[in-house]
């Protein structure tokens, strides 16, 4: 199984980033995430045997006692890499918090074992693409985010991989302290 832990958006919000980047879906041509899959990832995890499963959602709910719920910010418009014109990835930023910052923190150190060991950075990827040498200059995309939105829950997410682009699934929620 393919998974990995996340934060899934809130409807409104998925559809305030669809609605603001709507006008750079026609203009540049990258393979555009649909909005419902809009998400910010705390740990990729990887591909795990089934029976690991159990262990992964014991650690899941005893990290969301650990945490309340709090706010999130969306930022600006980044991409990756991030020096230079090409461009693998859009994405939208996130304010870190502390809160955040914490949470993604122990959830990283929890599963250190598992997945990749990227720092964490609080994105959400709106586009890839798939073609080197196309560019795309940040500083002519004048997209501005002042939406908020609480985070209640972290989630367990399954990733299927096909040729049109992954599908999630939401295997668990794990609600945070009110």
């Amino acid at each position: 199984m393919r998974l990995f832990i996340g934060i899934d958006l809130p409807l409104h919000i998925k559809n305030s980033i669809y609605n603001l980047v709507k006008p750079l879906m026609k203009k540049y041509n990258f393979k555009w995430v649909s909005p419902n899959l809009y998400h910010l990832t705390l740990k990729f995890l990887g591909e795990v045997e089934e029976d690991m499963v159990y262990r992964i959602d014991d650690k899941l709910k005893e990290i969301s006692k650990n945490h309340t719920k709090f706010s999130l910010k969306l930022a600006t418009l980044g991409k990756f890499p991030i020096y230079g014109d090409k461009v693998s990835v859009i994405w939208i930023g996130i304010e870190n918090t502390r809160e955040l910052d914490c949470l993604a923190r122990e959830v990283m150190d929890s599963f250190y074992n598992l997945g990749d060991s990227k720092p964490f950075s609080p994105h959400i990827t709106i586009a890839r693409n798939k073609n080197s040498l196309y560019s795309f200059n940040l500083e002519v995309v004048n997209l501005k985010f002042n939406d908020d939105f609480e985070v209640k829950e972290i989630a367990l997410f399954q990733s299927f991989l096909y040729p049109s682009g992954p599908k999630y699934e939401i295997l668990k929620t794990y609600p945070l302290k009110l």
